[in-house]
């Protein structure tokens, strides 16, 4: 709900797509892989003590991670669950 609620915005961010492209328009995996491992090691210490559940901490710092490529053009599919 709070991404459809912002889409207007996100619509209008610019987004450089050149660092995750490969050569043939195609995502550059390896690139990817180690722009998540830094992106990781700067933001994981200082967000995971602030989600109340712990195991999930990880997998929603990738999806913001995620979100920023998509901005270039792309849709996450997020499945909520419980228990």
């Amino acid at each position: 709900m709070p991404r459809e609620l912002t889409y207007p915005v996100q619509a209008k961010l610019i987004e450089d797509v050149a660092w995750y492209v490969d050569a043939d328009g195609g995502l550059d995996v390896d690139r990817l892989l180690v722009a998540f491992q830094a992106f990781f090691r700067e933001h994981s210490e200082h967000w995971l003590g602030r989600f109340d559940y712990a195991e999930a901490g990880p997998q929603l710092i990738l999806q913001a991670f995620l979100q920023r490529v998509v901005n270039g053009g792309g849709r996450i599919e997020r499945e909520y669950g419980l228990g």
